[in-house]
C-alpha cells in the first residue's frame, strides 16, 4: 500500500502534466551565437559601422604584417644582431668573467620559479602546453634547418674585365683570403643560373662587389625593357591626345635598352682555373679547371686557419661567376687581452659571419701587402633572400643563441618552482590548523621575500666582484646566508635543554664563517688595532691581507643579522609545532652542508683546471665597462630599490607639521620635478666633481645611479602623497583613539592603504624609469640604447638602424609588459586590492 507521501507526489505530477504537458528538451542556442563565431559577431560585426571599421582595420593590419614579414625575410640584415648579441647583453663586460652573468640569470630564474609557486594557485595545462610546444620548436628548428636546408652560396667574380655599374667600375679580384675549420668542405663550381639575364637577376647569396655589379646590371636591364614595353603599350591606346602621344614618344626615344649582360660579358663562356692554397702559399690544396660541363670541385681543408683562393679566366674578354659553398665573409675585431705576466696586448680576431668561427692568426701577406680578404663590408648578402636562406643564416643561428640562455633559464625556473613546493611540503600543516585567511603557501610566500633579498645581494656581488676571494672564503660567504636561516630554526628551540647549546654552537660557527669570509685573522685584527691607536691610518686597507675596520664591522653586521633571525624564530614558536621546527632545522643543516661543501669543491675544481684564479675567484670589474642590457637593468633596479624608501620619506616629510622638514621636502621635490632628467644626469657627471674633486674618481655608472635615484624619488614621493590623501581622515583619528602613536598610525594604518591605492602609479613610474635610462647614453654610458648606437656605427653594419631599433624595442616592450603584468597580479591579489574589484 502506497504511503501518503507517495500519493501526494503522484497527484502533484499528474496535475503538472495536465497543466503543462510533457516538458520539451531545452534547445541549444544557434552556432552563430556561441563560441568564436558568436564572439566575432558580438564584438566585431555588431553594427554596420563596426563591420566597416573591422574590415578597414583588418586590411591595414594585414598589409602592415605582410610588409614587415617580407622585409624581415627578404631584406633585413640580421647579422647586426646575431654577431653582436654579447655587446647588446653586457657591453664591454670582461669576456673571461662572462660566466658570472650566466650565474646571475640562473639565480633570477630560480627565484622567479620559487615566487611563481608561492603566489599562484595553480598553473593550468594550456599555458604549460604552449610553453612546451614553443620550447620544443626552438630546440628542434636549428638542427632540422642545418640537416635539411642547403648552405648559402657565395658568388665570386673572376676575370680581367672591368664591370661598369652606373658610374662605378668594379674589377674582379684574382686572389682572395678566407678562413675555415679543419675538416670543412668547400665546393666550387660555375654559377648555374647565368644562361639569361632573367635567371641572373634572381641569383641571391653573399657576393663580392664585381658579382654584385653583374647582377645589378642584369636587373637594371630588365627593368628598362619592362618600362619600354609599358610605354609602347600606353602609346597604343586610342584615348591619348596628340600632346600626350608626342611626350610618350620622346620619352621612349630617350630610352635605350642595354645589351644582354650575359652576352656582353661572355658570362661563364670560358674555363676558369681555380687553386686553393695554404696561407703561406707553399701547399696547394686543390688545383682544377672548371667549365659548365665539369663536376663541382669538392675540397676538404686540413686545418684551422687562413686559405687563399686563386681564380683566373683563360679568356681575357670573358667574366666568370663562381658559386662556392663553405667560403663565407668575415668580420675583423681588434681586442685588448690581459697578459698573465702583467700588461696587455692588442690582437686581431677574424670571425666568420655564418657561425662565429674565430681565429687569431695574422692575415696572409704577399710582397709585404695584406691580401684582399672576404670581409663582410665588400661581400654583403645580395638579392632577394629566399626563406630557406633566411632560416640558415638568421633564424637558426638566433634560435641557437636564444636556446643557450633560455633552456637553462626554464630549467632553473622549474627547479625553483619545485623548491617552493618542497618548502611547503616540509612545513605543511592541516588546513584546519591554519589561521583564518592564511594560505597553505604562507611559508613559501614569506621565504620568497627573503630569497629575493639574498638573490639581489648575490647578484650585486657577482656583477661587481669581491677582492681576494678564495674557495674557502666563497664557501663561507655563501654559507652565511644559509646560516641566517639556520639561526631562525635554532631560535624555535631556544629554551630547551639542548636548544641553548645548539644556539651557542651555531653562533660560534657563524663567527668563524664571517671571519673567514672577511679574510680576517687574529694577527690582522691586532695589527689593525695597534696601527689605529698609534695614529697610523689603520682604517685604510693595510698590508696584512686587506683587513680594515670595514671588515670587522661586516663581521658584526653578520652576527647582528643572525641574532635577529634567532629572535624572530623565538617569537614565532607559537606558529610552529615541534615536529615542523625540528624538520626545518634538519633541512637547513642539510642545505648548509651541501652549499658549503659544494661551493668549496666547485671553486677548487675550477681553480685547479685553470678556469678561474684560485686567489681571486671573482675579480673586481670596472663599472664603466658595464653596458647593454646589463647596465640598463642595473640602473633600473638600483634606482627603483633606492628611490622607493626615499620617496616614501619625502611624501611623509611633505605632510609633516615641522616647517623645516616640510619645506625642505617641498623644495627638493619641486626642484627635481622642475628639472629634466638629462640635466640631473649632466649635473651628476660634470658638476659634482667640480664641487668636490675627490668625487671625480667615482665611476660614471655610480653617479648615474645616484642621479636616477634622486629623480625617481621626487616623482614617487608625489605618487605616495596622493595615496596618503586618499585614506579617509577618520581612520587616523580612530587609530589614535585606541592608543596608537603617530609612527604606528603611519606604518600600520595609513601607509599600507596609501601604497595599495597607488600601485598603478608606482609601477608606471618604474616603467618610465626603465625606459628613461636611455638618456645615460648622452652622458657617455653605453646602456642598451647606447650599444645600439655604437653597433650601427661599425663599418660592417652602417645604415642598419631599422634592425637594431626593432630588436631593442622588443626588449623594452618585454621588460615594460612584465612589470605591468606583475602590477595587475598585485592589484588582483588581496595584498594589492584597495577595493573589491577585478583587474
Amino acid at each position: 500500500m502506497a504511503s501518503p507521501i507517495d500519493t501526494t507526489r503522484a497527484t502533484i505530477e499528474a496535475v503538472r502534466l495536465g497543466m503543462f504537458g510533457d516538458e520539451k528538451p531545452t534547445k541549444l542556442p544557434p552556432r552563430t551565437e556561441i563560441g568564436v563565431i558568436g564572439w566575432v559577431r558580438a564584438n566585431l560585426f555588431r553594427t554596420p559601422f563596426d563591420s566597416v571599421v573591422t574590415i578597414i582595420a583588418s586590411f591595414i593590419a594585414i598589409s602592415v604584417i605582410v610588409t614587415v614579414v617580407r622585409w624581415t625575410i627578404n631584406d633585413a640584415n640580421w647579422f647586426v644582431i646575431t654577431r653582436n648579441i654579447r655587446q647588446f647583453m653586457s657591453g664591454n663586460y670582461p669576456v673571461d668573467q662572462a660566466n658570472r652573468l650566466g650565474m646571475v640569470v640562473l639565480l633570477v630564474a630560480f627565484a622567479g620559479g620559487f615566487t611563481l609557486y608561492a603566489y599562484t594557485r595553480r598553473i593550468s595545462r594550456m599555458p604549460l602546453m604552449i610553453v612546451g610546444v614553443v620550447l620544443a620548436v626552438m630546440l628542434i628548428t636549428p638542427p632540422v634547418v642545418e640537416a635539411t636546408v642547403p648552405p648559402v652560396s657565395t658568388i665570386l667574380a673572376a676575370g680581367a674585365v672591368e664591370i661598369q655599374s652606373g658610374t662605378i667600375s668594379e674589377q674582379p679580384v684574382a686572389i682572395i683570403g678566407f678562413i675555415a675549420r679543419a675538416g670543412d668542405q668547400v665546393v666550387i663550381q660555375l654559377a648555374t643560373s647565368t644562361d639569361a639575364d632573367t635567371a641572373l637577376r634572381n641569383v641571391a647569396g653573399f657576393a663580392d662587389r664585381a658579382s654584385g655589379a653583374v647582377i645589378n646590371n642584369a636587373a637594371n636591364r630588365l627593368v628598362t625593357i619592362a618600362e619600354m614595353a609599358a610605354l609602347q603599350t600606353r602609346m597604343g591606346s586610342d584615348l591619348l591626345t596628340d600632346e600626350q602621344r608626342i611626350a610618350l614618344n620622346d620619352e621612349l626615344t630617350g630610352m635605350i635598352a642595354p645589351p644582354s649582360v650575359v652576352n656582353n660579358l661572355a658570362l661563364n663562356r670560358s674555363p676558369v682555373r681555380v687553386r686553393v692554397l695554404s696561407a703561406d702559399q707553399e701547399n696547394v690544396i686543390a688545383d682544377s679547371t672548371l667549365d659548365t660541363t665539369t663536376s663541382p670541385l669538392v675540397i676538404t681543408l686540413p686545418e684551422d686557419g687562413w686559405y687563399l683562393l686563386e681564380k683566373n679566366v683563360s679568356d681575357e674578354e670573358s667574366v666568370a661567376l663562381l658559386q662556392t659553398i663553405g667560403i663565407y665573409p668575415l668580420i675583423e675585431r681588434n681586442i685588448t687581452r690581459s697578459l698573465a705576466a702583467g700588461g696587455s696586448e692588442r690582437i686581431s680576431q677574424f670571425v666568420r659571419i655564418t657561425d662565429d668561427f674565430t681565429i687569431e692568426n695574422p692575415r696572409p701577406r704577399i710582397d709585404g701587402q695584406n691580401i684582399p680578404a672576404l670581409f663582410i663590408t665588400d661581400h654583403q648578402y645580395r638579392g632577394d633572400r629566399p626563406f630557406a636562406d633566411y632560416l640558415r643564416v638568421a633564424g637558426a643561428p638566433f634560435l641557437e643563441q636564444l636556446n643557450a640562455a633560455l633552456i637553462p633559464f626554464v630549467l632553473f625556473s622549474v627547479i625553483g618552482y619545485g623548491a617552493g613546493a618542497g618548502l611547503v611540503t616540509i612545513s605543511r600543516r592541516k588546513i584546519s590548523e591554519l589561521p583564518p585567511n592564511e594560505s597553505i603557501k604562507k611559508p613559501a610566500q614569506s621565504a620568497s621575500s627573503w630569497l629575493w633579498f639574498v638573490v639581489l645581494i648575490v647578484i650585486a656581488v657577482l656583477i661587481y666582484g669581491v677582492p681576494l676571494l678564495t674557495p674557502l672564503r666563497l664557501a663561507s660567504l655563501i654559507g652565511l646566508f644559509i646560516w641566517v636561516g639556520w639561526m631562525y630554526f635554532a631560535g624555535l628551540h631556544i629554551g630547551k635543554a639542548w636548544g641553548n647549546a645548539l644556539f651557542g654552537l651555531l653562533l660560534v660557527i657563524g663567527i668563524g664563517q664571517s671571519i673567514i669570509s672577511e679574510n680576517l685573522s687574529p694577527n690582522a685584527i691586532m695589527t689593525l688595532v695597534l696601527t689605529t691607536f698609534n695614529g697610523e691610518p689603520g682604517g685604510q686597507l693595510a698590508d696584512f691581507g686587506g683587513s680594515s675596520w670595514g671588515n670587522i664591522l661586516a663581521v658584526g653586521l653578520w652576527l647582528f643579522i643572525g641574532i635577529q633571525a634567532a629572535i624572530r624564530g623565538a617569537n614565532a614558536r607559537t606558529s610552529w609545532n615541534d615536529k615542523l621546527a625540528f624538520r626545518g632545522l634538519i633541512g637547513t643543516t642539510i642545505l648548509w652542508l651541501i652549499v658549503v661543501i659544494g661551493a668549496f669543491a666547485l671553486a677548487s675544481t675550477l681553480a685547479d683546471q685553470g678556469i678561474v684564479d684560485e686567489n681571486n675567484l671573482l675579480a673586481l670589474t670596472e663599472p664603466d665597462d658595464w653596458g647593454g642590457l646589463l647596465l640598463t637593468l642595473v640602473l633600473t633596479v638600483f634606482a627603483i630599490i633606492a628611490s622607493f624608501p626615499i620617496g616614501v620619506l619625502l611624501a611623509l616629510g611633505r605632510r609633516s607639521k615641522l616647517p623645516v622638514v616640510k619645506y625642505a621636502c617641498i623644495l627638493f621635490i619641486e626642484f627635481v620635478r622642475g628639472v629634466p632628467l638629462l640635466t640631473i644626469l649632466f649635473m651628476a657627471q660634470l658638476l659634482v666633481p667640480l664641487v668636490n674633486p675627490v668625487l671625480a674618481d667615482v665611476p660614471g655608472v655610480i653617479r648615474a645611479m645616484v642621479g636616477l635615484t634622486l629623480f625617481s624619488a621626487a616623482y614617487l614621493a608625489e605618487n605616495v602623497r596622493g595615496g596618503l590623501q586618499s585614506v579617509p581622515p577618520g581612520q587616523e583619528e580612530a587609530a589614535k583613539a585606541v592608543g596608537l602613536n603617530s609612527m604606528q598610525v603611519t606604518m600600520l594604518i595609513t601607509l599600507p592603504q596609501a601604497l595599495r591605492a597607488v600601485i598603478p602609479a608606482l609601477v608606471g613610474q618604474c616603467i618610465a624609469l626603465f625606459k628613461d635610462t636611455t638618456l645615460v647614453t648622452l652622458v657617455g654610458l653605453r646602456d642598451l640604447f647606447g650599444t645600439a648606437q655604437s653597433t650601427v656605427a661599425q663599418p660592417e653594419f652602417i645604415g642598419l638602424r631599422g634592425e637594431v631599433y626593432i630588436f631593442i624595442s622588443v626588449i623594452y616592450f618585454i621588460g615594460s609588459y612584465a612589470m605591468a603584468y606583475v602590477s595587475r597580479r598585485i592589484e588582483f591579489s588581496g595584498s594589492g586590492a584597495s577595493n573589491n574589484r577585478n583587474v
